[in-house]
């Protein structure tokens, strides 16, 4: 049974989209309806579901913050609501995002009161709901404030302790994301159909790479020094992007990501080579073992896949190498006075392999000793058994014979 009394707080948890957050203030003003009422046969206010016009509150915190606050995935203005691309089998829409917006009311000095529901809403009426008028604005305080998650960003809570910057870094925010959702929609309508039913977290992340805060797109790596171990992941997103703007080479970029996916926190230029070059020696021993596998079933093997893929690490490596050499040289431009540096000729690399591989190598190379003396004594076994057929074919012939004389 509901109460009719005055509760001594309330709360009012809003998701407020771009277009609102563009017109509208959240903070500082008094707050009142989004939107004109619609008038019923009765001649009564009435917001959009036909309930008593008004602003809502709740005194249920829990209801407020995770219910009526909460921006999913399914919160936001589509940048195309007739675009479709599937993430990992499933439908996504591409949003600009909302903002979640929490407010605390003092009700103390504000007329509100429990709100009249349309007959058919009845059942779904929540009992933690009261409605008034207005909400002046010194009356309320923003406790939390949210953007929402984006196919390139999570969600990112804003510190409120100054709620004059906060409203500002939050509109700044919405901007920025929304330039770049653009840029990922325009990248996404070059694909074909079947490419962007196609997608998964892997293809998110190296958009994220791409696209989202920092993203490659907007850095020259010329000008930017590079450090860390996942500053020359991005140089190589960014070679890779860039070079290639028509005909996006998404195979290296999602190798790339692979690896990126496969280093530690905190990785070094130099763990990345030994990273790149343990996948040279893995894909060199796949090549060597699908050699001799085809050459055991006297097949050509051809081995064009395992080549390409080789020539691909080792063209990351020399990226980086080269990366190395030139950064090097312009510090010390000044000394050299001009002098050209000539960069060594690209080539395969000789697959440096870590102790980890080489442990899978020996216990492949044992593995295959095992195959191959278990195949030679099958061999062995069909021959004993073979010359057995001949002789038991040979004494039947003889034995033949002599009953003919």
């Amino acid at each position: 049974m509901e109460s009719s009394q005055k509760p001594k707080e309330l709360y009012r948890g809003v998701t407020l989209s771009y277009d609102l957050i563009k017109s509208i203030r959240f903070y500082g003003v008094d707050i009142v309806p989004y939107y004109e009422p619609f008038i019923d046969e009765l001649g009564r206010k009435t917001d959009k579901a036909g309930n008593e016009y008004g602003v809502y509150l709740s005194d249920n915190f829990q209801m407020s913050s995770g219910i009526y606050a909460n921006t999913n995935d399914a919160v936001g203005i589509p940048v195309d609501k007739d675009f479709q691309m599937r993430v990992s089998g499933q439908p996504v829409m591409i949003r600009i995002p909302s903002v979640e917006v929490l407010y605390r009311i003092n009700p103390e000095n504000i007329d509100v009161h429990r709100p009249w529901i349309t007959s058919y809403l009845k059942g779904t009426y929540h009992e933690d709901e009261w409605v008034t008028e207005r909400i002046p604005a010194s009356e309320y305080s923003v406790i939390r404030l949210t953007v929402g998650q984006d196919l390139l960003h999570d969600k990112e809570n804003i510190d409120v302790s100054n709620i004059t910057e906060a409203e500002r870094k939050v509109k700044k925010i919405i901007e920025r994301r929304k330039k770049q959702i653009e840029a990922l929609y325009l990248e996404l309508k070059k694909l074909p159909v079947s490419k962007r039913y196609q997608l998964d977290k892997t293809d998110i992340d190296i958009f994220k790479d791409v696209f989202g805060d920092n993203g490659v797109r907007y850095v020259d790596y010329d000008d930017v020094g590079l450090n860390s171990g996942n500053d020359y992941i991005k140089y190589l997103i960014s070679e890779n992007w860039k070079s290639n703007n028509e005909t996006i080479d998404y195979s290296t970029l999602r190798f790339i990501e692979s690896i990126k996916q496969k280093m530690p926190q905190g990785f070094t230029v130099d763990d990345l080579i030994q990273a790149l070059n343990n996948e040279m020696g893995l894909i060199s021993l796949s090549k060597d073992n699908f050699i001799q596998k085809k050459k055991m079933n006297n097949e050509v093997a051809d081995t064009t896949n395992f080549d390409q893929r080789m020539a691909r690490v080792s063209q990351l490596i020399d990226k980086i190498k080269n990366k190395i050499r030139t950064t090097n040289d312009g510090m010390h431009m000044e000394e050299e006075f001009g002098k050209v540096v000539e960069l060594p000729k690209r080539k395969l690399h000789k697959p440096i392999i870590s102790e980890s591989v080489k442990k899978v190598v020996i216990l492949h190379d044992q593995k295959q000793k095992l195959q191959e003396m278990k195949q030679q004594l099958l061999d062995e076994e069909q021959k004993r058994k073979e010359q057995n057929v001949t002789e038991q074919e040979d004494l039947i012939e003889e034995e033949s014979q002599g009953m003919s004389m």
